[in-house]
């Protein structure tokens, strides 16, 4: 199922919504204005609140007493409040201030909104419940036949549309350009089924009925002003050019002409760029040239050299780190020998999944040219627990900690932002995968081994 859902969060849409958003665009309002937010975090764990759209529009250093306040230059719509790892969505209206105090508790039962736009971010709150009540069942009936699945996604356009229009106070231009941002959300949630009866049927030639294309279809991907107003057809967009391999969504981007799309695609395939992007200097440099932002044209710029100097075939960074017993151990220690480095954490649960696959490994390549390192960027405070979990799991090969968490120099250079992350070098210490295959790839980091011998 994890390998579907995949596949359909990045599948193309077709034919039929083009004329309803054409319609619907005029409601959109696309004037900046001065938006304001204020409010308590009650239960705050956290010293910093963020308001969010495409990106950070404001970071806000909450006070002594939690609270918080900001004014900055925006569209008018849908917002996130970011505290953390959680997220609130909230609405701007642009014609006063909304009053959102935000209980981390939890967020989407305790938080309370008084002022302008508190009706329609109280709607959203309960829109996004009912949307995590229908997310499994959703996903289990892309396996449906299809009048089934048509059946379980019109439920949840009853739900939703039922809540709309119980909601009393909602702004009318709100009102219809939710309308529409529904119409889009259960399309975006179609558009995947076709992909999805391939795959459970074993069946490449499987397609959906006309009538299935006709209702939920859609192919007008340039409508800016739907774009930066309704999320879920900005969703639609992004599926559309943005593939797996994100290094064959570069082509299909040259043509956009709208620069705020083409602009948002390449800051999104930005933050997807990671060790190992084919065509390093070519798929750069289309991006850079085809970018009108100066800003993002910089940074572009800087990963592709961070990316370069951790390219296949360059010397790779060093580390000297501490050992289970204490002794400062580095890579120069493993002179003349290939390298496969696991990058882990004892709180990362897809870490602890590879132990076992990584411990068989282990024992596969006993006594051949390999040196197995697993570094943790657990923080200094728990290096009890890291202790504690490398004994009681019979963790073998040479075990270190960085003893500064995700700050190390070594774990920077690599561009690690998640984990477990693994490299793989040879003899000489050159880089042969930066983002090497982990354990549980079967015969992947097996064949990138044998290679090496």
């Amino acid at each position: 199922m994890t390998r579907i859902l995949i596949i359909c969060l990045l599948s193309i849409m077709s034919l039929n919504a083009c004329k309803q958003a054409s319609a619907g665009s005029a409601a959109v309002s696309q004037t900046s204005q001065t938006l304001s937010i204020q409010g308590v975090v009650q239960n705050a764990n956290v010293p910093k609140i963020a308001i969010f759209k495409e990106d950070v529009v404001a970071e806000i250093t909450l006070g002594a007493d939690k609270s918080y306040a900001v004014n900055f230059e925006g569209i008018p719509g849908y917002y996130e409040i970011i505290l953390g790892r959680q997220r609130v969505p909230i609405y701007l209206s642009g014609k006063g201030t909304l009053v959102a105090n935000v209980d981390m508790r939890n967020v989407m039962s305790l938080s309370t909104y008084s002022g302008e736009g508190s009706i329609e971010t109280m709607y959203l709150a309960k829109k996004q419940k009912i949307t995590r009540k229908y997310s499994n069942a959703v996903r289990q009936a892309y396996a449906f036949e299809e009048a089934e699945f048509i059946d379980a996604i019109e439920k949840q356009r009853t739900d939703y549309l039922s809540l709309l229009e119980s909601t009393e106070g909602l702004d009318a231009g709100f009102v219809e350009g939710e309308k529409m941002n529904i119409d889009f959300g259960i399309k975006a949630v179609a558009v995947d089924y076709q992909t999805a009866q391939r795959y459970y049927k074993d069946d490449i030639n499987f397609t959906v009925s006309d009538a299935f294309t006709q209702k939920y279809g859609h192919d007008d991907f340039s409508n800016e002003a739907l774009f930066v107003s309704i999320p879920e057809y900005k969703t639609m967009v992004y599926r559309n050019y943005i593939k797996p391999a994100i290094e064959t969504s570069i082509p299909a981007m040259a043509s956009i002409e709208s620069t705020v799309i083409k602009d948002a695609l390449i800051k999104q395939l930005y933050n997807d760029i990671k060790p190992g992007f084919k065509d390093l200097d070519n798929n750069m440099q289309q991006l850079v040239s085809m970018s009108t932002d100066p800003g993002l044209k910089t940074a572009l710029t800087n990963k592709h050299n961070q990316l370069k100097s951790i390219d296949k075939g360059a010397p790779s960074p060093s580390f000297k780190y501490k050992d289970i017993n204490g002794k400062i151990v580095g890579l120069e220690d493993m002179k003349g020998k290939n390298v496969y480095i696991d990058v882990w954490a004892t709180w990362c649960g897809p870490c602890k999944r590879e132990i076992p696959h990584l411990q068989e490994l282990e024992k596969e390549f006993h006594g051949k040219n390999v040196e197995f390192v697993s570094i943790s960027v657990d923080t200094p405070d728990k290096e009890a627990k890291w202790k504690k979990m490398v004994t009681e799991k019979n963790m073998s090969g040479t075990q270190l900690i960085t003893g500064s968490g995700w700050d190390s120099p070594f774990v920077k250079s690599f561009l690690i932002s998640g984990i477990p992350r693994f490299i793989l070098l040879d003899t000489d210490h050159k880089i042969v995968s930066s983002n090497a295959p982990r354990p549980s790839s079967g015969s992947g980091i097996r064949k990138a081994l044998n290679e090496l011998l």
